[in-house]
């Protein structure tokens, strides 16, 4: 059997009014929110890819990567790369795996514990695409200097998805022994990926109908107690044309839930092509998935990215929103925070070329700000799969792959999600200095402190505890006008957790102005 993927090809005509309108939006208003793009890799030979799923991880101040590298046309195999001072720059690249270059090494997915411990796992063909062997893993307990040699996962399978919690691995990939239809697999480690029990079927009911776009197939993430999310594109439907489906475990991977629908199927268009699907935990029982959806049209150029959000665990999933403008959008990857913030990475195409653009919600997804923001710096023919995380600092971390410099390379920026806010449909910024309360408070692990600034200021952000001394400083520095978010992890300023009890936050900017707020923190 050929496991060949089918590649969305060709690019799609959009409305030039649209596209010239979309092009001003995002240059002049909308690229302040990301910092300059770095490269990652550092061998620019041959071609680089983040196809596949989650590409990026962020643990305090370290950013961890991994593509797939492809020297020659019959070498691809898996690398890695890490900084450690928040992505200003990347460390040499390292090979994930100890396979030979005798088969093609594909679709590496990124997991990190809490203890830097680094997991990844790919898929691995014969070289004529012909032979599939199936789902490997390695990992790194040194920081990302070496890995240890390749477990097999599974003799079958290929798109793995990769997720950890404590000394548990999961890894949920695709059976394509029927291409162009697909069933879902999971499997898990108990002993940190030494070895891995058999895998099983997640999906209840059979695939029926062929997948029409054979790649970002599914998505996998663990929240803070240990559940496990799964969400996947669907053909059980006739006629559905692939629909979005999720399961839950609260087993820790011995068995998952009924399956449940996403994106809603009573619609008009609920037959249009839904694919490419992500997935994020937030805090208790919210969960977010973002996909490509063909509502508008089954022909290229009609994408867009829509959104949904479980409030109750997974049980049920609210309306599909579209994310973002209306112009071509798909390829989501999404993020989100226990504090609400709620990030959207995804491809979207100008006259100029593809770029990488990003979507925030600061109210835990019940709504997404019209101001897109700007994530590649340059516009090319090749900016496309991007992978987002939020970090500790409530900064989004993006990757993705990248043609400007003529082959495919990998690039990252961070944004600090500044947000203008918009009235009437026109940028404009906020019209006063406001210090919102804290969210959530009383709060336990961290909390999110919300701010806007009318213009540009040198401003400082500190805590207090109830005796007035200074616990930290969150910030200090000149700002654009527009509204921020700063997170505090409970930290003062050695890195040591405080104890509970009543803290001030404060804000000034010049002339003495000032604004405090009090917030309860709970252990």
């Amino acid at each position: 059997m050929i496991i060949k993927k089918r590649v969305i090809s060709g690019k799609a005509l959009l409305r030039w009014v649209a596209i010239v309108v979309g092009v001003l939006f995002y240059q002049t208003v909308l690229a302040q929110g990301f910092a300059p793009n770095v490269l990652v890799n550092q061998d620019t030979t041959g071609e680089q890819s983040t196809d596949g799923t989650q590409k990026i991880a962020v643990l305090e101040d370290s950013v961890y990567v991994v593509w797939t590298h492809t020297p020659t046309s019959d070498t691809t195999t898996v690398y890695f790369a890490k900084s450690t001072d928040k992505g200003e720059t990347f460390g040499s690249a390292i090979r994930v795996s100890s396979i030979p270059d005798s088969v093609l090494q594909l679709w590496p997915s990124l997991a990190v514990n809490n203890s830097g411990e680094i997991y990844v796992a790919w898929t691995v063909l014969s070289l004529d695409w012909s032979t599939c062997y199936g789902v490997w893993f390695a990992k790194s307990i040194n920081g990302g200097r070496s890995f240890e040699p390749a477990v097999q996962v599974s003799s079958f399978g290929i798109f793995p998805s990769l997720s950890v919690f404590g000394s548990n691995v999961y890894v949920l990939f695709v059976d394509p022994s029927n291409y162009p239809m697909a069933n879902y697999y999971f499997a898990r480690s108990t002993n940190g990926g030494d070895s891995f029990e058999p895998p099983y079927q997640i999906n209840d009911a059979p695939c029926q109908e062929p997948i029409e776009y054979f790649e970002s197939l599914i998505s996998l993430c663990v929240d803070a107690v240990g559940n496990i999310y799964a969400v996947w594109n669907d053909g059980r439907r006739l006629g559905g044309n692939g629909d979005i489906y999720f399961a839950k475990s609260v087993d820790a991977g011995a068995s998952f839930g009924t399956n449940i629908p996403v994106n809603d199927i009573t619609i008009p268009a609920g037959d249009s092509i839904q694919w490419s699907p992500s997935i994020a935990v937030g805090g208790p029982d919210t969960v977010y998935v973002a996909w490509t959806d063909m509502r508008s049209g089954s022909s290229l150029g009609n994408e867009r990215v829509y959104c949904s959000i479980s409030t109750d665990g997974g049980a049920n999933f609210g309306v599909d929103n579209l994310v973002g403008e209306q112009v071509l959008s798909r390829c989501p990857s999404i993020a989100a925070s226990e504090s609400g913030l709620v990030c959207i990475a995804y491809e979207s195409q100008s006259l100029n070329g593809w770029g990488i653009f990003c979507n925030v919600s600061i109210d835990g997804g019940l709504s997404f700000l019209d101001t897109t923001i700007a994530v590649t710096d340059v516009l090319n023919n090749d900016a496309k799969y991007p992978f987002i995380a939020i970090g500790p600092d409530e900064k989004a971390y993006v990757v993705w792959q990248d043609s400007r410099l003529g082959n495919s390379d990998i690039f990252f920026s961070k944004g600090e999600i500044v947000t203008g806010i918009e009235e009437n449909n026109s940028y404009s910024s906020p019209i006063s200095f406001e210090l919102m309360e804290n969210y959530p408070n009383p709060f336990n692990a961290s909390t999110s402190i919300k701010y806007t600034l009318p213009t540009r200021a040198h401003i400082e952000l500190t805590i207090y505890n109830i005796q007035g001394q200074l616990v930290r400083t969150l910030l200090s520095g000149e700002k654009l006008p527009g509204t921020y978010i700063v997170n505090w992890d409970g930290r003062n300023e050695i890195g040591r957790n405080v104890s509970s009890g009543i803290y001030f936050y404060q804000l000034k900017i010049p002339g003495g102005i000032q604004k405090t707020r009090k917030m309860l923190l709970l252990k």
